[in-house]
């Protein structure tokens, strides 16, 4: 276990592996070599939005022009029908704002989409998860 002072000043130079864990939000695991145990690292806790406070000699501004950016695809990319159908029932169920309903009924669909589910996550239970 990494003592109080070590856990203050992570050699992360030294750090081989970490660990995150879905819904740990205090606290990683960090080993610092691949035969070791995982060692657990608090992570400070950050204070809510309205309340930090940042130094404004240490933030830097970005200045973008927009003007350079340019779109990454020509027109909106298409949803599968069945994902259409999907945010529609949640249209008319009411789950989805009324004020949004314009947008998603805008989405257009084509039969070439194929949902991708992602890989559960190793805390999920494999037999919930499906296929399309």
């Amino acid at each position: 276990m990494l003592s109080k002072q070590a856990l203050k000043a992570v050699p992360w130079t030294k750090v081989r592996c970490v660990r995150v864990t879905k819904g740990m939000t205090t606290e990683i695991e960090i080993k610092l070599d691949y035969s070791s145990e995982y060692q657990k690292v608090p992570l400070q806790k950050a204070l809510p939005l309205k309340t930090r406070r940042t130094n404004s000699s240490r933030r830097s501004e970005v200045n973008i022009d927009v003007s350079l950016l340019k779109p990454a695809y020509p027109n909106q990319l298409p949803i599968s029908k069945a994902k259409k159908a999907d945010l529609m029932g949640l249209c008319s169920s009411g789950v989805i704002n009324k004020r949004f309903h314009d947008y998603y009924n805008q989405i257009q669909t084509s039969d070439a989409v194929r949902d991708c589910l992602p890989e559960p996550d190793y805390t999920e239970d494999w037999s919930e998860a499906t296929e399309i």
